[in-house]
């Protein structure tokens, strides 16, 4: 730090002189100079730092007392500094002290032994300093630390003022004090060292001090805890010993555990005794390891899992696994898809090979994935696999073949086959079951067909005629293409598209053919209560029998017994009554239905003319009236009550005027 340097100023001095009285003894007063400080030539005080260490000097003199009864104060401001000190034989004095900001000016205070004394006072410039800066970058409170493992602590200390090799550092445990850690920082203020902590809670403080007395500090809080413990490992997967295709993906899972640390916080390497590395990573919050590769080169490999902790602490296990390649083996027959209908037998063949053993050394198994083992028949020399396979269950089958070498290493190929299952035969019925000659057959599937598999069914039909085959396959045979007699067989033959089920039979003979009344008419349409209504029919057989008709006549719902084909109003109905006949054929061996005739009602007869008589028979002119009066009612057939209306004509023009 550069010094700030002046000329020296010389302490005012108070001089004693003669009076009247005569000569008496006069003291001089002292004198007092501070030379290590002055202002500069324009007169500024000299700069000092804020808690800065400075040496102060001065001068001392006395013409009438030795320099060492100079008795010297130093003061600060207006603290002293420096007691009261006799100044050395050459009357120099020093004095050091610390500025702070109330350290205004330096006084030099000389007093000789009569107490005369002399001031020297110089101004100061405290320029005020910040304090240090102290940051702690390890430990950390969320560190784990063992009794048995060293430390590291690190930080960084920095000052506005002062380099860092000027400062003052120390690392301190509120458990162990004063730690034996390095504590001069490097050129840009880091901190690094290492030393051993004792079990327990610690505050670890970072303190730095710079040249001017000010102090910068930084705290963290750790457990240290017992002796490290080391992890602990296991490979578990795949199994020691086991057997891989080379190029195969081979998975290796492992577990690992820590009574310090959590799992996840350890580190683990998966090697070969061939390959070298194969894996690195942390495992999971529960310990898991998984790794896989599909590289691993042929040969016997030792496999060694590593976990290490944060310490550096490890564990290994290992187990063997062995690489090679296994044997070719394949399916020619059946094609994969192949389906077959139950009770059909597949005629299996394959091929394999081995680039180690001979094809009879290969242990060969053939499986269904639905009926198990169906054959383990080694191959010939030459590689061909052959056998028959009968009796399979319903359904799809993954057939499969392994070929297993002298090592272990199998390989497999697989095809798909179905026994197809054949649809159970249906229940038919031919309806009608008494059918005439006028009746369609048709064939009915009281019970379906059930397939085994689920398959849609569909239905196939044959008929017979008299046990010779026609030329009908659909489920119905038309009235017109049968005969009264002829005795008609169907054959129903369920099919799932890939092959049909047993078939169902029924059969019938055809009877009479029933007769029809093919139609009716009845009239007059609008019968009077005299008149006489007549039925007109006609019938036909449909076997060209002849046919005889039969009939029942109806009088508003109520039959009257009559048979014939006429019924007479005047015995039977009146008016408003409604009249049907219900008609009935027969060819002497059965009847038709019932067939009703549209109905007629019997209509309103009108009455016959009245009687009437005029009078006077001679009448007057202008002075008689004229009355008619009806003297009898006309006849009326259906016994109603009458009532009349009256019309006059005069000359055989109608009357148009008034009358009652």
């Amino acid at each position: 730090m550069p010094r700030l340097t002046a000329p020296r100023i010389l302490a005012v001095l108070t001089v004693g002189g003669c009076n009247d009285a005569g000569l008496t003894k006069f003291n001089a007063s002292p004198v007092a100079e501070i030379t290590s400080h002055a202002p500069d030539a324009a007169g500024n005080p000299p700069a000092l730092y804020e808690g800065e260490w400075v040496r102060f000097t001065g001068n001392v003199s006395d013409p009438d007392d030795a320099l060492t009864d100079l008795i010297v104060v130093w003061y600060l401001g207006e603290e002293v500094i420096c007691e009261a000190t006799p100044a050395d034989f050459r009357g120099g004095s020093t004095c050091e002290a610390r500025t702070d900001l109330a350290s205004e000016s330096v006084r030099m205070v000389v007093s000789d032994p009569e107490n005369k004394t002399a001031t020297a006072r110089v101004p100061l410039d405290i320029v005020p300093t910040e304090a240090p800066d102290a940051i702690i970058s390890a430990p950390l409170e969320v560190g784990q630390y063992y009794a048995d493992i060293r430390v590291t602590f690190e930080g960084v200390v920095t000052d506005v003022e002062d380099a860092p090799a000027d400062l003052g550092v120390t690392w301190e445990s509120d458990v162990d004090g004063v730690l034996d850690v390095a504590s001069e920082p490097d050129s840009d203020g880091t901190l690094i060292g290492r030393t051993s902590l004792s079990e327990g809670e610690h505050l670890i403080t970072l303190r730095v001090e710079d040249t001017h007395g000010k102090v910068g500090t930084d705290a963290v809080a750790i457990t240290v805890g017992t002796a490290n413990r080391a992890p602990e490992c296991a490979l578990n997967r795949p199994a020691d010993g086991s057997v891989w295709t080379s190029g195969a993906s081979v998975v290796f899972a492992g577990l690992a555990s820590d009574d310090d640390v959590d799992a996840d916080t350890l580190d683990w390497a998966l090697r070969s005794s061939i390959d070298g590395l194969l894996a690195v990573g942390t495992p999971d919050r529960s310990g898991e390891i998984a790794a896989g590769t599909d590289t691993l080169s042929i040969g016997t490999h030792v496999i060694t899992l590593e976990v290490t902790d944060e310490v550096e602490a490890s564990c290994e296990d290992t187990i063997q696994v062995i690489v090679d390649t296994p044997p070719e083996v394949g399916i020619t027959s059946p094609g994969d898809g192949t389906e077959q209908n139950e009770g059909e037998p597949f005629f299996i063949r394959g091929t394999v090979a081995d680039a180690q053993d001979t094809a009879p050394g290969i242990d060969i198994l053939w499986e269904s994935d639905v009926d198990g083992v169906l054959d383990t028949t080694p191959a010939n020399p030459d590689g061909e696999l052959a056998f028959t396979a009968s009796g399979l269950s319903l359904g799809v089958h993954v057939l499969t073949v392994t070929a297993t070498d002298s090592v272990g290493l199998s390989t497999s190929a697989s095809v798909s086959i179905e026994v197809n299952g054949l649809p159970t035969a249906p229940t038919v019925s031919i309806a009608p079951a008494s059918p005439g000659s006028t009746d369609d057959l048709v064939a009915t599937i009281v019970a379906d067909s059930v397939d085994p598999d689920g398959d849609a069914v569909s239905y196939g039909y044959v008929w017979t005629r008299d046990g010779v085959v026609t030329s009908h396959t659909t489920p119905t045979v038309a009235a017109t293409h049968t005969a009264r007699d002829e005795h008609w067989e169907v054959t129903v033959t369920p099919t799932d598209g890939l092959g049909s089920g047993s078939a169902a039979t029924d059969s019938v003979t055809v009877g009479n053919g029933v007769p029809t009344v093919d139609s009716t008419s009845l009239g007059p349409s609008s019968p009077a209560t005299n008149d006489r209504l007549t039925i007109t029919a006609a019938g036909s057989d449909p076997d060209g029998d002849p046919v005889a008709l039969t009939y029942e006549w109806f009088v508003d719902g109520l039959s009257t017994g009559q048979t014939g084909t006429t019924l007479d109003g005047a015995s039977w109905f009146d008016k408003d009554q409604v009249v049907w006949v219900e008609v009935v054929a027969s060819d002497g061996e059965d009847s038709s239905a019932t067939t009703t005739s549209t109905s007629v009602t019997v209509v309103n007869t009108p009455p016959a003319a009245p009687t009437i008589a005029l009078a006077p028979t001679s009448p007057r002119s202008s002075n008689d009236d004229i009355i008619c009066e009806v003297t009898a009612d006309g006849a009326d057939d259906d016994g109603d009550s009458q009532t009349h209306s009256f019309g006059w004509t005069v000359d055989g023009i109608a009357y148009t005027g008034a009358f009652d």
